[in-house]
């Protein structure tokens, strides 16, 4: 997550969607901005204050709650979604890849040594078994319920694709008059898999994962032809806030 006061911004990050190159360029842009905490005139929220094992990856609904419903939606509120399918196999490599001894450094104090030990078998998990297997056998963590509410109503302003983070981030940031110097614009896609389709065996099951993620493969669809703005509802005041910055 990302929060500024002075531009009534909040970014949610949602796991795998390039939310670490959203924020490194938020960062440098923003300067009154926070990572891991929100401070309120009366109070400051931070990870005690959510559900989620971290502020970091909190959910919107999360925010709301905390917040208030008059201050969440004073705020201009984004995030960036990813095709599920392409989401199972990159969060495969990438935790195939990780190390061991990088699971006992995770950010939470909440449940830590449950949260290190389901860390070091997801590892294990993914080195030992295939593509495919490991798919059927993990529930990746889904992006619809990062925007959304109880009802399944979605709650933020704008939401752009990771496949095209650069421009969806500077259209997004360009509603709220911030400007990003184009050294600072992250990357695309970092990934270094290739497509999915490409992996033999895994591509019998995608038929199957689409269905377990539809809620995700729905949510991305709002973003197949650019970012998607909310046009009703409360994040509508919001959102003509922002423009008016």
């Amino acid at each position: 997550m990302f929060h500024s006061k002075n531009h009534s911004l909040l970014f949610i990050a949602a796991p795998k969607t390039g939310s670490t190159s959203v924020e490194s360029c938020l960062s440098e842009i923003i300067q009154d901005g926070t990572r891991f905490r929100i401070d309120l005139p009366d109070k400051t929220i931070t990870s005690a204050d959510v559900s989620s094992p971290s502020l970091g990856h909190a959910k919107a609904i999360e925010f709301k709650d905390v917040l208030g419903a008059t201050s969440y939606n004073s705020l201009f509120v984004f995030g960036f979604v990813r095709d599920p399918i392409e989401k199972v196999v990159s969060s495969y490599f990438f935790t195939r890849s990780g190390k061991l001894r990088d699971a006992f450094s995770i950010r939470t104090e909440k449940s830590k040594p449950i949260m290190v030990i389901r860390q070091v078998i997801s590892i294990l998990a993914a080195r030992i078994l295939p593509l495919w297997l490991w798919s059927l056998m993990y529930k990746m963590r889904d992006c619809h319920s990062y925007f959304t509410d109880n009802e399944g109503s979605i709650i933020v302003d704008c939401l752009g694709s990771t496949n095209r983070l650069s421009l969806d981030l500077l259209a997004i940031l360009d509603q709220c008059g911030i400007e990003v110097p184009e050294q600072l614009v992250p990357h695309t896609n970092t990934s270094v898999h290739r497509r999915p389709e490409d992996y033999w065996f895994f591509r019998f099951w995608i038929p199957l994962l689409r269905k377990r993620y539809a809620a995700d493969l729905a949510l991305f669809r709002l973003v197949k032809d650019g970012i998607w703005v909310n046009s009703k509802g409360a994040a509508a005041g919001s959102r003509e806030k922002a423009r008016a910055t």
